[in-house]
């Protein structure tokens, strides 16, 4: 089965034939509940390392200790692993190969992609616990591809399902994108589906620094507010916090976040691109999008041709798997 796997330093975005899902990149202690209402029971335990982790928004809310990465070693760490194993959990069945295909911010793509290619090999077998039971999942092979992230995202709007090309356009001509992500924002333009190194590069701003300015303005508008960061960007989503019982708009504080993070990458964007007239077209996606991708359209008024992916957080989990879908099609042929 292939597997289009985007491990964000926010979420983790999953897709496989017929499934799709996104949850926090957030690991935590399996602290279970003595009770629950509930009756679709406990969540999901991975067990890595003789340790037991919840994920996701799990973690978030039942967790006593929490882990969140932000840093580019991650891949070597627990919690990359973990987020990862739970993943391909999802999105698989019981299946004899697994073949992956991820990214890595543009920055770090050339260092890096041995060590991330290495890491998801070791998931041959990936055990757990659902409902008090032991399950577990072994393949016999393992294949991972890595490409830089925004290709992901080129993918998914030059490529069908099926991985065959949609629009060769955007294969053929020379594509910007902005990819944002909770750290990292990849800026790329590629032509020939082949990466413009000058015109390429991965800067340190993101949607956590929308998350952290709202926190900052939070704690004076309502300073006995305390809300975990994903809580935060629910919260920003929903451009409201519950406080003290009542509904307490942020869609201002937010915007306000949201333009001046858009300025900055935009700036970041024109010095490598200038004016990007020589671009056929400017993608933006991302699960920072979610929050500022309109803001940066909007900075791009200039250019005719902007277009904020559909569902932009999903956008590179989605092209990878179409990637992976193309060159399983040209392997056949």
């Amino acid at each position: 089965m292939i597997v289009g796997l985007d491990l964000g330093y926010s979420a983790v975005k999953v897709v496989a034939n017929g499934f799709a899902a996104t949850f926090p990149s957030v690991v935590g202690t399996a602290d279970e509940s003595q009770f629950s209402a509930e009756t679709s029971g406990s969540p999901v335990i991975i067990l890595h390392d003789n340790q037991r982790y919840f994920y996701g928004d799990a973690a978030v809310s039942m967790s006593r200790l929490e882990s969140r990465r932000e840093d580019r070693h991650w891949i070597n760490s627990d919690e990359y692993l973990v987020l990862a194993k739970a993943a391909i959990v999802q999105a698989t069945g019981d299946l004899d190969s697994l073949s992956i295909i991820t990214g890595l911010p543009v920055s770090y793509y050339k260092r890096d992609r041995r060590a991330a290619v290495d890491a998801l090999q070791g998931l041959s077998t990936i055990s757990w616990i659902d409902r008090g039971m032991v399950g577990q999942r072994q393949f016999s092979s393992v294949k991972v591809a890595v490409v830089p992230q925004p290709f992901g995202s080129l993918f998914s709007r030059a490529l069908l399902p099926s991985g065959r090309v949609a629009d060769s356009d955007f294969l053929t001509k020379p594509v910007g994108v902005i990819d944002v992500g909770g750290k990292t924002t990849n800026i790329l333009v590629a032509n020939r589906a082949s990466e413009v190194t000058r015109q390429s590069a991965s800067v340190l701003v993101g949607g956590w620094d929308l998350v952290r300015h709202l926190r900052q303005a939070l704690s004076e508008s309502c300073p006995a507010l305390e809300l975990r960061d994903h809580e935060l960007v629910r919260a920003a989503r929903d451009r409201f916090v519950q406080y003290y019982g009542a509904d307490v708009p942020i869609g201002k504080l937010v915007d306000s976040a949201a333009g001046s993070l858009a300025r900055s990458i935009v700036s970041e964007a024109t010095h490598l691109w200038g004016s990007g007239a020589n671009l056929s077209a400017i993608l933006i996606s991302g699960g920072g999008a979610n929050l500022i991708g309109e803001a940066l359209r909007l900075q791009f008024g200039s250019h005719t041709n902007v277009e904020l992916l559909p569902n932009p957080e999903m956008a590179n989990a989605i092209g990878y798997h179409r990637y992976g879908r193309f060159l399983e099609s040209t392997t056949s042929d």
